[in-house]
Formats: C-alpha cells, sequence, structure tokens
C-alpha cells in the first residue's frame, strides 16, 4: 500500500506515523525506529492477522469491507 506521510508523532521511542493512502484513506502506524518525515511517500506491507482495524467511530471490530480507516502495527 502506498501512502503520503501527513505528520509523525514522536512519543520518545515510538512514533506514530500518519499517512493518507492513494485511496484517500487515513493509516497509522507505530514505528519503533525508523521516523519518516512529512511528506515521505511510503509503501506498507503487514500481516492481516497482525493488523488492528477500527471504524470511523474508533471502536474495534472485525474487518468488512472498504470502511476501515485505520490499521495500526504495520511495517514499511
Amino acid at each position: 500500500m502506498q501512502a503520503s506521510v501527513e505528520f509523525v508523532e514522536a512519543l520518545g521511542s515510538t512514533s506514530y506515523v500518519h499517512s493518507t493512502l492513494t485511496t484517500g484513506e487515513t493509516i497509522v502506524a507505530e514505528r519503533r525506529s525508523f521516523r519518516p518525515k512529512t511528506g515521505d511517500q511510503i509503501t506498507f506491507h503487514f500481516a492481516p492477522a497482525s493488523a488492528r482495524l477500527f471504524g470511523e467511530d474508533g471502536g474495534r471490530y472485525i474487518p468488512r469491507g472498504p470502511e476501515h480507516v485505520v490499521i495500526h502495527s504495520l511495517m514499511f
């Protein structure tokens, strides 16, 4: 998945990378080492079984379709 970095929250040794996919959806990834910069183009790879998916209301749910807006714990 290709994305553009919107901003990075640096919280000690952990960073939360807020990005926009080419489809326009928002994605947030937790990183512990690599820290991209605003405007960087990045590619996400993840194991579907390890993803935590959330709806627009922030509640955790079982994936059902294109309404996924945030995926946490991704590798890039």
